[in-house]
């Protein structure tokens, strides 16, 4: 069974690069640009939903941590990592108070969340 995965990011640069990643390493990826699009992949994939996601804090049109809140209400077993180029604890609180798993700042390693995601796996 192929590993599903929500990825959500509105710059472009990472939008392109990301999900190839995560791709190339099995990953069944579903691209999100907004909060909208986000909610309406879940929606339109209740059967087969992601085991995981990578959530910008900052999002052009949304907001992150909202949005992070609302997939934690439809999946909560989903692990959730909440990217983000706010730097230090306030953030990082405000990511796991809506219902991250994990915080990673920007600039980040994809090693970084290839480990979370690894973790996360073995815990399982």
């Amino acid at each position: 069974m192929a590993k599903r995965m929500l990825i959500v990011v509105d710059e472009t640069v990472t939008a392109r690069w990301l999900p190839g990643h995560f791709e190339a390493d099995g990953w069944d990826v579903i691209r999100a640009g907004d909060e909208a699009s986000a909610l309406a992949s879940l929606e339109a994939r209740t059967e087969t939903p992601p085991d995981a996601a990578i959530i910008d804090a900052v999002l052009g049109e949304g907001d992150g941590f909202a949005l992070i809140q609302d997939i934690r209400k439809q999946l909560p077993g989903i692990f959730i990592i909440c990217a983000s180029a706010r730097a230090g604890n306030v953030a990082r609180l405000k990511a796991l108070a809506a219902g991250a798993d994990a915080y990673i700042a920007k600039p980040f390693r994809l090693s970084e969340l290839d480990d979370l995601l690894k973790a996360r796996c073995e815990a399982s």
